[in-house]
């Protein structure tokens, strides 16, 4: 099961991480299919910064809230949807730390 921290939840048959291309750099993704929850809802719970885990027998494991970059959803026609979420371009992260303080920013 999938668990946000704002108390919403979906079926999780499947979750796995993976590397795939995001625009023009490789992203550590996680490809997560999932039922109990259509389109809409999907939309809405899966954002950029979302924080979500995954519970498995009682146990909850956290280790997925770094995947907080919404990526596509795909409608599966059969229940399921697939969700990409994505680990956040640190690479674009640390190169605006390092323009701005080349610039004299705050940073």
């Amino acid at each position: 099961m999938i668990k946000f921290s704002d108390g919403p939840t979906g079926e999780t048959p499947s979750i796995r991480a993976k590397d795939e291309l995001w625009g023009d750099a490789e992203r550590q993704t996680a490809v997560i299919t999932t039922t109990g929850i259509n389109v809409a809802e999907a939309v809405k719970f899966f954002t950029d910064g979302a924080v979500w885990s995954v519970v498995e027998d009682g146990v909850e494991d956290k280790s997925w809230n770094t995947f907080t970059k919404a990526g596509p959803l795909t409608d599966n026609r059969d229940g399921t949807l697939t969700v990409r979420m994505g680990v956040p371009d640190t690479k674009g992260t640390e190169l605006e730390k390092t323009l701005r303080i080349i610039l004299g920013e705050e940073v």
